[in-house]
């Protein structure tokens, strides 16, 4: 029992150190890690130029390999060359995942009998990676412990894992988009109702790479919790995520902003406003960034909005950048020297953590100005950007 209990142990570390030391064809993107700033460089040599520096957390659209560095495209629109030591590039590692399907909670014991410690107990919906079988019995990975899970309370199929548990959080459950790639830009692969079990598959500044209903994607970090985190935690989470409920049980609703600011990703496309709440909706017209449209009503996928020239339809609000209701927000177009991007920041602070990395002709809502620093809000990130970079549309 304890010889295979060591070799299902021992298999799991392999996988997840394979996962780490992938090469580039097992995955499209990587993330910057092992020092504070990382140079990209023209090409693949230490010798060559160096086209820019990018922070430890960064995403990188992995293109290729050559001579111990990764040909990436930066979240700017860069192509340049990684060192390979610097890029966390991970391959998808597969296996039999389970499902806890038991009203309440399951217990997780340290042997395969009822009678053994319980080690955690574990929620309907909780995946783990079945390691092995014992019986009536599946020795299991799950929330960085093994252990045993009775057979008969436990769904499997097979699919891409982690042993890294996490959990969707979202104001009163709200559906989050699963992406293809790192960042809004990215289509929506599925919705995923909030207090969802996930595995974590890998971190990066902003978007979690992630397991979930068998389906692998990118989740904005902003909806995500790590950790084993009971059901009923979740819906507190969720809940206070959501702000107070009004007396009666009833939730209250929050005053809605009465403008936003178009802003893409990618400052050349034009955003559509549609006919109807889809993308299936006639379109009535296509807007660039830094137009500001007034807000009839507000939805976590789709915005009502009338527009400048007086049309009214709708537009994805992952395109859109909304102040904070009742503020008197304004609005500023980043530039920069070179036309590349402006780093927004944690705090105001040269050496504060880069939250994200504007491009240079975005458009930013404006918190509170000050003469060096200002806040701004930019793609659901608030932070410090330079105020020299910041101009009025």
């Amino acid at each position: 029992m304890k010889k295979w209990k060591l070799l299902a142990g021992l298999t799991l570390l392999f996988l997840l150190l394979l996962s780490v030391t992938a090469q580039a064809d097992s995955s499209s993107y990587g993330v910057v890690f092992g020092a504070a700033n990382v140079n990209l460089r023209s090409a693949p040599t230490t010798s060559s130029a160096v086209l820019g520096a990018y922070n430890k957390g960064t995403w990188m659209t992995v293109r290729g390999y050559s001579n111990g560095f990764y040909q990436v495209e930066t979240p700017d629109g860069r192509y340049g060359w990684m060192r390979q030591d610097y890029l966390l590039v991970s391959a998808d590692a597969t296996g039999t995942i389970g499902y806890v399907s038991h009203a309440g909670y399951l217990n997780l014991r340290r042997e395969a009998s009822t009678s053994a410690k319980v080690l955690g107990k574990y929620d309907d919906g909780t995946p783990c990676v079945i390691l092995d079988r014992a019986g009536d019995w599946y020795y299991v990975s799950v929330g960085g412990q093994t252990g045993y899970f009775l057979t008969r309370f436990i769904s499997t199929r097979s699919g891409v894992y982690s042993d890294k548990l996490g959990m969707v959080i979202s104001p009163n459950k709200e559906n989050v988009h699963l992406r293809s790639g790192p960042g809004k830009n990215y289509g929506s692969l599925a919705s995923i109702p909030g207090c969802t079990y996930v595995m974590i598959l890998q971190q990066g500044n902003g978007w979690w790479k992630i397991a979930v209903n068998g389906g692998v994607g990118f989740m904005s970090s902003d909806y995500l919790r790590a950790g084993h985190i009971r059901r009923s935690e979740g819906e507190a989470l969720c809940a206070k995520a959501a702000g107070s409920s009004a007396p009666g049980g009833s939730s209250s609703t929050a005053q809605q902003a009465t403008y936003a600011v178009v802003n893409n990703p990618n400052p050349r496309d034009k955003l559509n406003l549609r006919s109807r709440a889809s993308t299936r909706g006639t379109s009535l017209g296509k807007y660039s960034n830094g137009t500001v449209v007034t807000m009839i009503s507000q939805g976590d996928q789709w915005c009502k909005v009338k527009t400048p020239d007086g049309k009214t339809g709708y537009m994805m609000t992952d395109y859109l950048s909304i102040p904070s209701a009742g503020s008197s927000s304004s609005t500023r177009i980043v530039r920069h020297p070179q036309g590349t991007y402006v780093n927004l920041r944690s705090s105001s602070s040269k050496s504060a953590r880069v939250l994200v990395q504007v491009p240079h002709g975005s458009t930013v809502v404006v918190l509170s100005a000050g003469k060096t620093w200002t806040k701004v809000r930019y793609n659901g990130y608030t932070g410090y950007m330079m105020t020299a970079y910041l101009k009025k549309n």
